[in-house]
C-alpha cells in the first residue's frame, strides 16, 4: 500500500475516534449507580485475548448451560446474530429464549409471538418486529419464548433472571436455553455470576463490545475473540454504529426530533470528511426529511428522478437529492446511511455534484460508498434485486431479469437511454460496487478523493469498470 494511502487510513481512524467521542458525549449522562455497573463490564475485557475459530465457539456453546448472548437494544444486528445462533443449533434441539425486554413470566411459543402483534416489549414495541430473526429461527424448531423484565435495579434483574432460569430448566428440561440481555448484564460479576450461583455453567457471548474494537486493531472482517474463562466476543459491527443508533433510539416516536438528531450527525460526518481531506467544512447544513414528508421531497427532485420514483409510494431506503444536501429516509438512518449522507453533503459543494453524465453520477455514488466502506469494514454490498425492490416497492419488475439490458447499456455507453428506474438502479448498484473496489484496491489517497470531488479524476477506466460489473 502506498504511503499516501496509509496516511488516508490513519486520518480516517482518527476521525472515527473523534466521532465516537463526540457522539458519546451527546448521549444522556449515566447515573453514578449505572457508571459503576458499566465499569464492571469494562473490567471483563481487561484480560489477555486471542482470535478464536467458529468450531471453538461452537464447542463452548454446546457445553454451556445456559448461553448468555449480549444485546445492544437499539441495533438490529445483535438480534439477527441471535437468530444465526438458533439456526446453527444441533438438529433436533428446541431453543428456549429468555428475553430481557419481555415482561417477567411471560411465556408463549415462538410461533405465537411471531404471529401476533399484541405481544409487546416493555418499551411498547411489538416483540415480533424487534426479534423477528430469532423468533423465525426458533419457531421452525418448536421453540418457546419467556420474559425476564422486572422493574428493579440491574443487579436485582440479574438475580431475578438467574432464579427464573434455574426454575425453568427444571420444569422444561428438554430445551436449550439462550438468555438475551443488554451488554452490561454480561459482566462476569453480574448475570454470569448469578447463573453460576444457582448451578449454571454459562458461556457468555459479547457482541461487538466497544472496548475490544481498538485492541483488535480495527478488524477488516468479522472476528471471534476468546476472552477469559467462559467469555467470547463476536465482532461484526463498528462501535460508531452503536452510538448512531443509541442517539436516535430515545425519541423514536418524534420523527421531527429524530430528523434533527440525524442532521447533527450527518453534519458532523460531512465536516469530518472535509477536515480529513484538508477542505473547508460544507457551508450549507444538511436537511433530513422524515418518512411522512416523501411527497414533498419527491417534488423537489429533478425531473429524471421524479420519473423514476412514485409520489404515492415511498421507497424503503434512503434517497438523496442529486444536487442538494437533502436526504429523505423511511426510518431512523443507520450508520451506513448517515455516512453516505455525510459524504453526499460534502459532495454537493463541489463540481462533481452538478455534472449529470453517467460517469459523474456513478463517481458521486462511489464517493459516498468509499466513506461507508472505510468507517464500516463489515459492510457488504446489497444485491441488484434487493436494491430494486427497496427503491421501487410498487414495481412488479424482476430486476435480475433486467440485468442484461442494464449491463449492455453500460458497455455501449447508452445509459441515458435506459428506463428511468433502470438508470437510477444502475447508478445505485454499480456505483456502490465501484466505491467498494476503490477501497479494496488499496490505492486511494487524499489527492484522488479531492480530484473526484472536483470532477478531474483521470483514473476512471470504463472497460475495467464494465469487467468488474460483469464479474459481480
Amino acid at each position: 500500500m502506498p504511503p499516501s494511502s496509509k496516511r488516508l487510513i490513519q486520518d480516517i481512524r482518527r476521525l472515527e475516534e473523534r466521532l465516537r467521542c463526540h457522539w458519546a458525549r451527546q448521549a444522556p449522562p449515566l447515573s453514578h449507580h449505572l457508571r459503576g455497573y458499566r465499569q464492571d463490564w469494562l473490567k471483563t475485557f481487561e484480560v489477555p485475548m486471542r482470535e478464536a475459530t467458529a468450531s471453538e465457539l461452537t464447542s463452548a456453546l454446546l457445553a454451556a448451560d445456559p448461553v448468555l448472548v449480549g444485546d445492544f437494544h437499539s441495533l438490529r444486528r445483535p438480534r439477527r446474530s441471535l437468530g444465526t445462533l438458533v439456526r446453527n443449533m444441533p438438529e433436533g434441539e428446541s431453543p428456549a429464549l429468555l428475553l430481557e425486554l419481555l415482561p417477567a413470566h411471560f411465556q408463549a411459543t415462538a410461533k405465537e409471538v411471531l404471529n401476533d402483534p399484541k405481544y409487546q416489549l416493555v418499551n411498547g414495541r411489538p416483540a415480533r418486529d424487534v426479534y423477528e430473526s430469532p423468533l423465525r429461527a426458533a419457531a421452525k424448531r418448536n421453540g418457546i419464548v419467556v420474559g425476564a423484565w422486572i422493574d428493579a435495579s440491574p443487579q436485582k434483574r440479574d438475580l431475578a433472571a438467574a432464579k427464573q432460569w434455574s426454575q425453568l430448566r427444571l420444569s422444561k428440561p428438554n430445551y436449550r436455553w439462550l438468555l438475551f440481555f443488554g451488554n452490561w448484564h454480561l459482566a462476569d460479576s453480574h448475570l454470569p455470576e448469578s447463573i453460576r450461583n444457582v448451578g449454571g455453567n454459562p458461556a457468555v457471548l459479547h457482541q461487538s463490545p466497544e472496548p475490544i474494537w481498538e485492541k483488535a486493531g480495527h478488524p477488516k472482517k468479522e472476528q471471534l475473540i476468546r476472552l477469559g474463562a467462559g467469555h467470547w466476543a463476536w465482532l461484526h459491527t463498528p462501535p460508531l454504529a452503536q452510538w448512531a443508533s443509541e442517539l436516535q433510539d430515545a425519541p423514536q416516536d418524534d420523527s421531527e426530533l429524530c430528523a434533527e438528531i440525524a442532521e447533527e450527525m450527518v453534519d458532523s460526518l460531512a465536516s469530518g470528511f472535509a477536515e480529513c481531506l484538508g477542505l473547508p467544512a460544507p457551508q450549507q447544513p444538511p436537511s433530513v426529511w422524515p418518512a411522512d414528508q416523501w411527497p414533498a421531497f419527491w417534488s423537489t427532485l429533478p425531473n429524471r428522478e421524479r420519473l423514476a420514483f412514485s409520489e404515492e409510494t415511498a421507497p424503503l431506503q434512503m434517497v438523496l437529492h442529486p444536487h442538494l444536501p437533502a436526504i429523505w429516509t423511511p426510518a431512523n438512518p443507520l450508520l451506513n446511511s448517515l455516512v453516505e449522507a455525510g459524504g453526499h453533503c460534502l459532495l454537493t459543494e463541489h463540481p462533481l455534484s452538478q455534472q449529470t453524465s453517467p460517469e459523474a453520477r456513478l463517481l458521486a455514488r462511489a464517493f459516498r460508498r468509499v466513506w461507508a466502506r472505510f468507517l464500516n469494514p463489515f459492510l457488504r454490498e446489497t444485491s441488484l434485486s434487493e436494491i430494486g425492490s427497496r427503491l421501487f416497492p410498487e414495481s412488479k419488475a424482476d430486476w435480475n431479469l433486467g440485468w442484461d439490458s442494464i449491463l449492455k447499456a453500460w458497455e455501449d455507453r447508452q445509459m441515458p437511454f435506459l428506463e428511468p428506474q433502470q438508470r437510477v438502479l444502475a447508478y445505485e448498484y454499480f456505483g456502490g460496487l465501484f466505491g467498494a473496489s476503490l477501497v479494496q484496491n488499496g490505492n486511494l489517497d487524499h489527492q484522488i478523493l479531492k480530484e473526484i470531488l472536483d470532477g478531474e479524476w483521470m483514473g476512471f477506466n470504463w472497460p475495467t469498470l464494465v469487467a468488474t460489473m460483469r464479474a459481480a
